[in-house]
């Protein structure tokens, strides 16, 4: 299951846009490319799963808006390849630093699924009353 899709790229981001960076056959179809974008989104949906799987079932269903976000910057950056603006840059580098933070559990997503319990868990012992104690080694 893909976090974002064609429709959602193509909104976020413009058709014109898209072409451009997918287009990448001489002579040009001035069309998306398909296998081109979904290359990008499964590169870009991996990414974000290696930083939530530490803190929830992935794939997350239904999809948080941020996840959204998060994926369609990185997919976004990984078509520009070594085009990309400084807020093409910015963006992907904030989807980054805000994945890390739900992996570090310093941002957390309203989303289904389970997160597992916390590393700060209580422990505790059982075992029997101590056979020597100070009482009972009174007098030695």
């Amino acid at each position: 299951m893909s976090y974002i899709d064609k429709q959602y790229m193509i909104g976020r981001f413009s058709e014109q846009d898209i072409i451009e960076l997918t287009d990448r056959v001489e002579p040009s179809t001035d069309t998306i490319v398909d296998d081109v974008l979904n290359l990008a989104i499964s590169g870009a949906d991996g990414m974000v799963d290696s930083y939530i799987s530490a803190r929830y079932k992935t794939p997350l269903n239904p999809v948080p808006e941020m996840i959204k976000t998060c994926s369609g910057s990185i997919a976004y950056y990984q078509l520009c390849r070594d085009r990309y603006t400084e807020e093409t840059h910015a963006q992907y580098k904030d989807a980054l630093k805000y994945l890390q933070d739900i992996s570090n559990g310093k941002a957390h997503l309203v989303a289904q699924g389970v997160e597992p319990s916390s590393a700060f868990a209580e422990a505790r012992v059982e075992a029997p009353d101590r056979v020597f104690n100070r009482d009972s080694l009174k007098g030695f």
